[in-house]
């Protein structure tokens, strides 16, 4: 798919659409879902997508967005081998390149972003590059997520991450080794979210990233970690202007938790957190 563009609009009271049916959404290779997901088999596997543009609303390329009330549960998705380029939202509004994307909760469910590549950008910063999302402050449980050898560069972005509004519980993450760049507080190569971490599994091991000011190869969330287990080994990265690399950071507290950073390299320039908890 090429040059797949969209101008449309919705109604909206109060900036949000009064119905929201897709107008105005620029989709290519990709599922998009405005209800809930459940018991679905989900297989994206070798499509290549470029400029995919979207004006007023969503623009995805060989992605899987889940959007309005619901979740997905019980979803098992696969995004292998896709190739997506200059995928771009306008108006603050979501870009998408191989990635997994949804408002609602991911429960039960095995999620695999695997040798994937690709870039995307946006007004604010909401483009995801071979990634998986949780909104709206849902959380990840009981599910297995992985997201191994792909290639992102992100700007104001996130790439070859997972980042989960509302936190991980009794579940297992890996991210491992995967390459890219993420710059302008961007972030590569990382979990990431503003709830907890409990009762999980969290492996990032042997990425390649580098962040200006942003965030590569490290576990940051903005709750408590607690009952989990994260393992920060083999990886390569580098920061300039502050940031953090090859780190668990976070502004909670830390509880019956095992933490382990091992043979990593990397480095920083004015400033920043690398190897550290």
């Amino acid at each position: 798919a090429s040059s797949v563009r969209t101008a449309g609009d919705e109604d909206t009271v109060l900036g949000h659409a009064v119905f929201d049916k897709g107008v105005g959404h620029a989709n290519a290779n990709a599922i998009q879902v405005l209800s809930a997901m459940r018991n679905a088999s989900l297989q994206l596997i070798g499509n290549t997508a470029s400029n995919v543009t979207a004006t007023k609303g969503l623009a995805s390329a060989n992605s899987i967005t889940q959007t309005g009330s619901g979740s997905m549960s019980r979803l098992n998705a696969t995004l292998l081998a896709n190739t997506a380029g200059e995928t771009r939202a306008d108006d603050d509004k979501m870009a998408l390149t191989n990635s997994v994307h949804a408002d609602g909760a991911i429960e039960n469910a095995t999620v695999q972003i695997m040798a994937n590549q690709g870039s995307a950008q946006t007004g604010g910063e909401e483009a995801l590059i071979n990634s998986v999302r949780t909104k709206q402050g849902s959380r990840i449980t009981g599910s297995s997520v992985t997201v191994a050898a792909n290639r992102g560069s992100a700007r104001s972005a996130k790439a070859n991450s997972v980042d989960v509004e509302g936190g991980v519980r009794g579940s297992q993450v890996a991210v491992m080794g995967n390459q890219g760049s993420a710059s302008n507080k961007g972030v590569i190569n990382s979990v990431t979210g503003s709830g907890q971490i409990s009762g999980s599994n969290i492996t990032i091991l042997g990425n390649t990233g580098s962040a200006n000011n942003g965030t590569a190869n490290s576990v940051d969330v903005g709750g408590s970690i607690a009952g989990a287990q994260i393992a920060i080994l083999g990886n390569q990265g580098s920061t300039q202007g502050g940031g953090t690399v090859n780190s668990v950071k976070g502004s909670g507290s830390i509880k019956g938790s095992q933490i382990s950073i091992i043979g990593n390299r990397g480095s920083t320039q004015r400033g920043g957190t690398v190897h550290s908890v």
